[in-house]
């Protein structure tokens, strides 16, 4: 099993791809897993709020359903969303804290 990640960096206004991941071989349920992870605008506040996508691909193991492996990886996905929105939210408050 090969784990690489790759970053893309951010351009200021533009929707690119800001990181991936990607999980190569190996006898899991990850296997041949690729995610992209992307920065955008909000629609409703642009100026003040972001929303992040991510997107993958990964191979149906044997044995799984496609459904199986999509509750499986998608239960990942929405955690990691939600730690790196709690961290966001974090170092936003203490950035708002150091400067007033």
């Amino acid at each position: 099993m090969l784990l690489a990640a790759c970053g893309y960096g951010m351009d200021a206004g533009a929707e690119l791809p800001v990181g991936c991941f990607r999980v190569v071989g190996g006898e899991h349920r990850l296997k041949n897993y690729l995610s992209v992870t992307t920065v955008h605008p909000s629609p409703s506040a642009p100026t003040a709020a972001t929303v992040v996508v991510e997107s993958y691909v990964v191979d149906v193991p044997p044995g799984n359903t496609p459904e199986d492996t999509r509750v499986f990886v998608d239960t990942i996905v929405k955690c990691n969303l939600q730690s790196l929105a709690k961290t966001a939210e974090k170092l936003a408050a203490g950035a708002r804290a150091a400067g007033s």
